[in-house]
C-alpha cells in the first residue's frame, strides 16, 4: 500500500469514530493505531496531563510500550516529556545516542528493541494537554510528510473532543473531559485482567479480545469493559465470541 493510501485509510478510520457516539477510549486508541500505520511505527503511546499538571499514560499499544511510557513519566526523561513541556514535535532518530542525556529511557527503549522515536503534541484551544509517542525498531529520521499527517490526525481527534463536549461548556471543561479517559482506562484495565485470568491470556491478548468483542456488538470499548466488570462471569461469553 502506498503512503498516500495508508494515510487515507488512517483518516477514514479515525473519521468513522468521530461521526459516531464515541467514547474517549475508542477515539484515543484509534488515534494511536492510525498514527502507527501512517508512520510504520512498532508501537505508540498517548500521555495527557491530569488536573494537577502531572503527565499520565492513557493509551499504549502493548504492555512493553506501557512500561516505556511509565519510565518516561517517572524519570522525566524521553520524547513525550519534552514534547509536552515544549509544545513542539520531537524527533529522536537514534536513541542509543541519548544514553548520557536520558540514560534510563535509552536503556529501557533499547531493551524493547526501540531505536528511534517521535512525539507530537496534543493541542486543545491553544494549550498542549499531552503528547502522542511513536516508537520505531530502527534508527532513522521519520518522513516529514508522515509526521505532518500524524499531527493532523492528532489535531482532528482533539477537535472531535471539543465537538463532543457539552454545548456551552467553558474551555476548561475540555481538558477535564480528556482526563476523564483516565477513569475509562481503569475500567479497561480491570476488564483486561479478568479476561487474562479466565482465558490464560497475556494482557495484550486480553485487550485485543475485549476490543474485538466491543466491535462485534457495536459497543464502545469502555461500555464493554464496564459490562464485564459488573458481571465477571460473562468473561466466558467474551472469550467464546472472540476465539480465533
Amino acid at each position: 500500500m502506498s503512503g498516500e493510501a495508508k494515510w487515507n485509510e488512517a483518516f477514514a478510520d479515525l473519521a468513522e469514530v468521530l461521526v459516531s457516539d464515541f467514547d474517549l477510549a475508542d477515539l484515543l486508541h484509534r488515534l494511536a493505531d492510525a498514527s502507527m500505520r501512517v508512520c510504520g511505527a512498532a508501537g505508540a503511546g498517548i500521555v495527557v496531563a491530569d488536573q494537577t499538571g502531572r503527565l499520565r499514560d492513557i493509551v499504549y499499544s502493548s504492555e512493553g510500550i506501557r512500561r516505556l511510557e511509565r519510565i518516561q513519566l517517572d524519570t522525566g526523561e524521553g520524547p513525550c516529556v519534552l514534547c509536552y513541556r515544549s509544545g513542539q514535535a520531537v524527533q529522536e532518530p537514534d536513541i542509543a545516542s541519548l544514553a548520557e542525556r536520558w540514560p534510563r529511557f535509552a536503556a529501557a527503549a533499547s531493551g524493547l528493541g526501540i531505536h528511534s522515536a517521535n512525539a507530537v503534541p496534543l493541542r486543545l484551544r491553544g494549550r498542549t494537554v499531552g503528547a502522542l509517542n511513536l516508537f520505531h525498531p530502527r534508527p532513522g529520521v521519520a518522513e516529514s510528510a508522515a509526521l505532518r499527517a500524524v499531527q493532523a490526525l492528532a489535531d482532528l481527534a482533539m477537535l472531535g473532543i471539543v465537538q463532543h463536549s457539552h454545548a456551552g461548556a467553558p474551555p476548561e471543561s475540555v481538558p477535564v473531559q480528556v482526563r476523564n479517559a483516565l477513569l475509562e482506562r481503569s475500567q479497561i484495565e480491570r476488564a483486561k485482567g479478568i479476561l487474562a485470568e479466565q482465558g490464560s491470556l497475556s494482557m495484550d491478548e486480553a485487550f485485543e479480545r475485549l476490543r474485538h468483542y466491543a466491535l462485534l456488538h457495536g459497543a464502545g470499548l469502555t461500555q464493554a469493559a464496564e459490562a464485564l466488570n459488573t458481571s465477571p462471569a460473562s468473561a466466558e461469553s467474551v472469550l467464546s465470541a472472540t476465539a480465533p
